[in-house]
C-alpha cells in the first residue's frame, strides 16, 4: 500500500492485521483518532509515512510481534507520535517525532526488538557508540546495550527487572552514550529512554 492520501478521517488508515507487505509513502492528515492504527504487526515494513495533527496518536500499534517501523514521521498529534502497546519483537528505528504533546515510542516492551536508534555524525567518521559509565556496549545498570550504530536494545536483564514495563515505576531512564570518531576522538551526551 503505497502513496495514499487520508485527510479528516476517524482513522487515517486502519490495518486490522498486517502479516507481510509493505506500507510505505502514505499520509494521513488531522484524523479524530490516530493516523495509523495497526492492530496485530506480525510481519512486513511500516516505513516512509507521515502522520500530521491527530487528536490521538500518529502512528498506534498494538501486538508488534515482529516486522519494521521505520523512517515514518509524526508531527503535531495531540498525544503520542508513536505508541506500542506489547512490543514482543521486531525492529523501531529511524522514526521521527516532533511538536506532538508526548513523543514517546514504546508501551510494555518484551526483549527482542530494538529500543531506540541514535545518530551521529562526524567529518571523520563515526566508528563506535558505548556506554559512557561503563566504556563497554551495556549500560552501568546492565539493563540496556548499545550497538556499534548506536541502536539501544533492552537485554533479559531489563525485562526481568520491569523496566520496560510502563505500569512500573520509574518510566524514564538516563543513561550517557560515547560515541568515537576514526580519529579517537569522543563526544558524550545523554540519552533519555522512556517507556510510554
Amino acid at each position: 500500500m503505497t502513496g495514499n492520501t487520508a485527510n479528516d478521517s476517524r482513522t487515517g488508515f486502519y490495518i486490522f492485521t498486517m502479516t507481510g507487505g509493505t506500507v510505505s509513502g502514505n499520509t494521513a492528515n488531522n484524523s479524530s483518532e490516530n493516523g495509523f492504527f495497526v492492530n496485530d504487526f506480525s510481519a512486513g515494513i511500516l516505513s516512509g509515512n507521515t502522520a500530521n495533527g491527530s487528536t490521538q496518536r500518529g502512528y498506534y500499534v498494538e501486538h508488534f510481534n515482529n516486522g519494521t517501523l521505520s523512517n515514518n514521521t509524526a508531527n503535531a498529534n495531540t498525544l503520542h507520535g508513536f505508541e506500542i502497546d506489547s512490543f514482543y519483537n521486531g525492529t523501531v528505528t529511524g522514526n521521527t517525532s516532533s511538536g506532538n504533546t508526548e513523543n514517546g515510542f514504546l508501551m510494555n516492551s518484551i526483549f527482542g526488538g530494538t529500543f531506540s536508534d541514535n545518530v551521529a555524525t562526524d567529518n571523520v567518521a563515526v566508528t563506535g557508540y558505548s556506554f559512557t559509565a561503563t566504556g563497554t556496549n551495556t549500560s552501568s545498570d546492565g539493563y540496556y546495550e548499545i550497538d556499534g550504530s548506536g541502536v539501544i536494545t533492552i537485554t533479559a536483564a531489563g525485562v526481568a527487572a520491569d523496566v520496560n514495563d510502563f505500569e512500573t515505576a520509574p518510566n524514564s531512564t538516563v543513561h550517557s552514550v560515547t560515541v568515537i570518531d576514526g580519529a579517537g576522538n569522543s563526544s558524550a551526551a545523554n540519552i533519555t529512554l522512556n517507556d510510554r
